[in-house]
């Protein structure tokens, strides 16, 4: 089933976007060796093929350094390890991807010192049996700690998803061009391309200026709008005259030589259509993939940045603060707790003002 994108909002910036992508998409193809293979090394209790669906990279792709190195980060989250590392090796036909992973060591408690005989005693005495190590009581759990927590100097921290996501510039624009794309889809899907085929009759460049001015065009003048109407009234005579011929078995040469000029002009239009299809289709998937690792990248750098917040706040625990439910691992903070949502936003607008697939050094 052919999948039907959007087209760009702006005609001039699509087109500049997409010749530069083409431009650098044929430069990488050029320089960048195929993935054959992909494994995971090292010792780990978690199924390596749990682990394989973190990887974005897939056999067939050409190597992305970035992209493995988000594609590590993410397996690190997975299964809690001390490191994940990428490498690559020559084989034939491209490269195999390995990932090494290191398991983080379990705590070990501290060696009991032995024990020391009493001043003046002489000889050697067997050290008394270290006593028993006092059991600790568990943990408490998430709710008993979000319960307890101080509104004062609080040991518990609290952040507003939304608000973060709304004032951190960055993020902001990410949101934006994802709704920017979804209305190119349906631009595309429900307007444009429906408009395009009732203009069959018409040439190329006459298509293409009718769809310009129809939806491409913020402010039309009525001169553009009776160029549209112009445009639409002849398509419509066109479209009268073939229908006749079409009906008439008995076509005199004339009739024919006319009825068959504007089936082939009526062919080529359809051409034209599917093929500005397929040229969007990859622009505008290029630009999805692009973005969805961007949104990845974006959760990626408001952890880093909480986790250093906290850790200079002297927060032992940070939650999300609006979320609705409490499911899962996503709880709600019912009271108390030190909100660093501002403190985050700055942070995050300081450090990160723009987002890019290109690692930034830790």
């Amino acid at each position: 089933m052919r999948t039907s994108p959007a087209v760009a909002v702006a005609a001039a910036l699509v087109a500049a976007w997409a010749a530069f992508a083409a431009l650098s998409a044929a430069q990488a193809q050029q320089a960048k060796p195929v993935v054959t293979e992909i494994v995971i090394k090292g010792e780990t209790t978690i199924p390596r093929e749990d682990l394989l669906k973190q990887v974005r990279t897939k056999v067939g792709d050409q190597l992305d350094a970035a992209r493995l190195a988000q594609d590590a980060a993410r397996i690190k989250r997975a299964g809690n390890f001390a490191s994940v590392t990428s490498s690559t090796e020559k084989v034939a036909g491209g490269v195999r991807v390995v990932f090494q992973v290191v398991a983080t060591p379990p705590a070990t408690p501290p060696a009991t010192p032995p024990a020391t005989p009493p001043a003046g005693e002489t000889g050697a005495t067997p050290p008394a049996p270290p006593a028993a190590a006092e059991e600790k009581p568990p943990a408490p759990p998430i709710e008993a700690l979000i319960r307890s927590a101080d509104p004062g100097p609080a040991k518990i921290g609290v952040v507003d998803w939304g608000k973060v996501k709304d004032q951190w510039k960055a993020a902001s624009k990410l949101q934006q061009q994802l709704s920017d794309l979804a209305r190119e889809q349906l631009l595309w899907t429900k307007y444009e391309r429906p408009y395009r085929e009732l203009l069959l009759s018409l040439t190329k460049d006459e298509v293409d200026e009718a769809a310009r001015l129809k939806f491409h065009t913020p402010n039309p003048t009525a001169k553009d709008r009776a160029r549209v109407d112009e445009l639409e009234k002849s398509a419509q005579t066109l479209d009268g005259e073939w229908s006749d011929l079409r009906a008439n078995p008995n076509r005199t040469p004339e009739q024919k030589r006319r009825y068959e000029e504007l089936r082939d002009l009526r062919n080529l239009r359809l051409q034209d259509i599917e093929d500005m299809e397929g040229k969007l289709a990859e622009q505008l998937d290029m630009r999805r993939t692009e973005l969805r690792d961007l949104d990845e990248l974006a959760l990626q750098r408001i952890l880093e940045v909480v986790a250093e917040l906290a850790k200079n706040q002297g927060l032992a625990y940070v939650f999300r603060a609006d979320v609705s439910t409490g499911v899962g691992d996503q709880m709600v903070l019912l009271y108390g707790g030190k909100d660093i949502t501002t403190d985050l936003v700055d942070e995050l607008n300081k450090r990160v003002p723009e987002l890019t697939n290109v690692e930034q050094p830790g």
